[in-house]
């Protein structure tokens, strides 16, 4: 079970406390986490424009990335609680955190779908099918699990970095990937992308954070007994699952052929 002093037989109130000064440090402390406060400045403008500019696509991904965020930060609250319930499956640690990475991954879409519905968007959501959805969006999420799962138990991350990681995931994917594949239109948008930055940090939280936190104690004893020689520095190899995507680029480049 993952040491949590002070969070273990105590009250909500005192969770909710626990951790927001989780959330303070994360911020503030070192170079690096005022650079994540620098970027989270662009998600204090752009959420609150969104949700009261009248257009109902920039509220479903506004309310959309507020709800991710949200189960994020339940799920952070309540991780020493739901560690026992994850030790008791007898999976190895590497598909306990495919499964829970994918999960995620799989309440995500369903919140940007279910918003879309609930505010008569459209376009927001990877398919108006749920299904669909899925069937497109989940190859490149367990793919990125898989890969993430290889970058955990090579090299040490903070939680910090891990969110930042997923952020920079969905960058190369529904970011970069998403403006490509939309063409013209999209290539427009890619002066904005790194104002989207926070955004997708807080979307992916949801897929990146629960497995990474919830099997810490597997990982770590994981990447304690690999022995083989680090090829590539910690930073590098942390872009590692983003070649989950390329499938999909193969695939939009035969589609544009045919």
């Amino acid at each position: 079970m993952l040491p949590q002093p002070g969070i273990t037989e105590i009250g909500i109130l005192t969770r909710f406390k626990a951790t927001f000064q989780d959330i303070r440090r994360l911020f503030f402390g070192n170079r690096s986490r005022y650079i994540i406060f620098a970027f989270f400045c662009a998600l204090f403008v752009l959420v609150p424009a969104w949700l009261t500019n009248g257009k109902v696509n920039d509220r479903t991904v506004a309310v959309s990335t507020i709800t991710c965020g949200l189960t994020t930060f339940f799920v952070w609250t309540f991780r020493d609680k739901l560690v026992p319930y994850i030790q008791r499956w007898s999976w190895t640690p590497k598909w306990k955190f495919i499964t829970i990475g994918s999960l995620g991954a799989l309440w995500a879409e369903f919140v940007f779908w279910a918003w879309e519905k609930a505010l008569g968007a459209q376009g927001v959501a990877a398919s108006p099918n749920l299904i669909v959805d899925w069937l497109v969006t989940m190859p490149w999420y367990m793919i990125m699990v898989f890969l993430l799962w290889k970058v955990e138990t090579k090299h040490e991350y903070g939680m910090a970095a891990v969110i930042v990681l997923g952020g920079i995931y969905e960058l190369g994917a529904d970011g970069m990937g998403g403006t490509v594949f939309k063409g013209a239109a999209g290539l427009a948008m890619l002066p904005l992308l790194p104002l989207m930055v926070p955004i997708f940090m807080i979307v992916y939280s949801i897929i990146v954070l629960p497995c990474s936190v919830l099997l810490k104690d597997d990982i770590a004893t994981v990447r304690a007994a690999d022995l083989t020689t680090r090829k590539y520095g910690k930073n590098l190899y942390a872009l590692y699952p983003l070649l989950g995507m390329i499938p999909y680029y193969i695939l939009f480049t035969i589609a544009l052929v045919a």
